[in-house]
C-alpha cells in the first residue's frame, strides 16, 4: 500500500537578528513578559529595559548558550531591583559562573557597585554616596577622631603610583556625613577569604572578578562594609543578601566536597548555612564571609527580626498565601517569593528566613517564601516515598 506523501509547510522561521530572536525567548510569551515589566520601577521604562538585554546579549553572545529560562530566571531579579544590565553603567551583570551542583556553567546576576550606590540613595535619607581609589603619591588625609574629616587629592598631571587604599564616603540630605577606609592589605586580606580567588589561584577555575578587575571589586568591598551601618531600603537589604547567597551558592560548592559534614550540620539560616561554606582551614571560618568578596557578613541585630532556629522548625507545612488580585505588582512579588523557598527547599536549604523577609514591611513575602519551601518539601517527600 503507497503512501500518501503530506504537503505541510515547515514552521516559519522566528524573523530577526539571532540576539533579537533569543531575547524574545528569554522575555518569553506576553504574560511571562508583562509580569517582567510590571515590577519595572516606574522610572525605567520597559523599553529601555529590553534594549539593555539586548545590548548584554551582544557584549557577551555566550550568554545565549543556555536554556532562555535561566536567564529569565537573574533578568527578573535585575528588574525587580530596578537595576540595569547594560555593562556601561556597571549597575548589575549577568555572567557565566560554573555551578557545583548541577555540574554546569549557568548565567548569574551580580551587583556592582554602581546598583549599590543606586540602591543606597533610593533609601530616602542618602543624598549621595561613592568609592575612591587612593594611590600611593596622591595627597590623602582620614581623620577618624572625634571630627571625622576625609581629604583626597589626586595629581592627575603625574604618575601617581599602586593603589595604597580605598574608601567609600555617604552624604545624608540633612547635611551630614560618614565615610570607611581600608587600606589595600585589609582589602586583600578579604580577597584571600573568598572562595572564587582561591579557587582561581588553585587553577580551578579560569577566571575571576578579583583578577580581571581588582579595583572595581575593593570598590564594592569598602561599599559593602559601609552599608552595614547606613539606613536601607528593602532593595538595597534584598540586593547585598541576594549577591551574597548566590555567590555562595555558585562558588563555595568547589570545595564542599572536602568539607567535614559537621561544618554543614548546625546552618542558622539560609545566609549563614551559605556563608559556612567558606574554606574550614580558614582562620575566619567561625565568621560568616561573604564568598564573592571575602567580607565577614553581619548577622540580623534586631532578635526581634531574625528567625529563631526553634521557629524556623515547623510541626506541619504551612498554609498557601494567598495574593491580592487587585494588586498586581505585589502579586508578582507574593509569586516570586513563593517560587524562591521553593528553590531553597530544593537546593537542601533549612526552613528560615533569609535577611530581607525578615523585615516586618516584608512579612506576605517572608510568608509567601516559608510556603513556596513547604510546598518543595511536601513534594519532595511524597518523590521519595513513591507517591506522585
Amino acid at each position: 500500500m503507497s503512501q500518501v506523501a503530506t504537503t505541510d509547510s515547515a514552521p516559519e522561521r522566528p524573523k530577526g537578528t539571532a540576539v533579537e530572536i533569543y531575547a524574545a525567548q528569554v522575555l518569553g510569551d506576553e504574560s511571562r513578559s508583562a509580569d517582567l515589566m510590571r515590577v519595572l520601577p516606574r522610572h525605567i521604562p520597559a523599553a529601555r529595559f529590553q534594549r539593555n538585554l539586548v545590548n548584554l546579549l551582544m557584549q557577551n553572545p555566550k550568554m545565549m548558550q543556555y536554556d532562555p529560562r535561566y536567564v529569565y530566571r537573574e533578568v527578573s531579579k535585575a528588574a525587580a531591583l530596578g537595576l540595569l544590565l547594560d555593562p556601561q553603567l556597571g549597575e548589575a551583570y549577568i555572567v557565566p559562573v560554573w555551578n557545583g551542583k548541577t555540574k554546569r556553567e549557568e548565567p548569574q546576576l551580580r551587583i556592582g557597585y554602581r546598583g549599590i550606590m543606586k540602591l543606597g540613595r533610593q533609601s530616602g535619607d542618602i543624598a549621595n554616596m561613592y568609592p575612591g581609589e587612593v594611590r600611593a603619591r596622591d595627597h590623602f588625609l582620614a581623620d577618624e577622631g572625634t571630627e571625622k574629616r576625609l581629604e583626597h587629592q589626586p595629581d592627575y598631571t603625574k604618575p601617581r603610583g599602586d593603589p595604597v587604599c580605598y574608601y567609600a564616603v555617604v552624604i545624608y540630605k540633612d547635611g551630614t556625613k560618614d565615610f570607611e577606609v581600608m587600606d589595600i592589605e585589609s582589602i586583600h586580606r578579604i580577597r584571600d577569604r573568598s572562595d572564587a580567588y582561591r579557587a582561581y589561584v588553585a587553577k580551578k577555575i579560569s577566571s575571576t572578578p578579583w583578577a580581571t578587575d581588582e579595583s572595581e571589586m575593593a570598590k564594592k568591598t569598602v561599599m559593602k562594609r559601609l552599608c552595614k551601618r547606613i539606613p536601607q531600603s528593602p532593595d538595597l537589604a534584598d540586593a547585598l543578601a541576594q549577591d551574597t547567597a548566590d555567590h555562595a551558592e555558585h562558588h563555595n560548592v568547589i570545595e564542599l566536597k572536602a568539607q567535614p559534614q559537621s561544618r554543614q550540620a548546625a546552618p542558622k539560616s539560609i545566609a549563614s548555612r551559605l556563608d559556612a561554606f567558606a574554606d574550614a582551614d580558614d582562620d575566619s571560618a567561625d565568621e560568616p564571609v561573604d564568598p564573592d568578596t571575602g567580607e565577614i557578613i553581619d548577622e540580623p541585630h534586631s532578635p526581634e527580626t531574625a528567625a529563631s532556629p526553634q521557629a524556623a522548625a515547623p510541626s506541619a507545612p504551612s498554609e498557601a498565601v494567598s495574593t491580592p488580585a487587585d494588586d498586581g505588582a505585589d502579586a508578582l512579588k507574593l509569586k516570586e517569593a513563593k517560587q524562591r523557598g521553593r528553590e531553597a527547599r530544593g537546593s537542601g536549604y533549612v526552613r528560615e528566613l533569609p535577611k530581607p523577609y525578615q523585615y516586618k514591611s516584608r512579612a506576605a513575602e517572608g510568608a509567601a517564601f516559608l510556603a513556596g519551601w513547604d510546598e518543595e518539601d511536601m513534594e519532595m517527600k511524597a518523590a521519595e516515598n513513591g507517591t506522585v
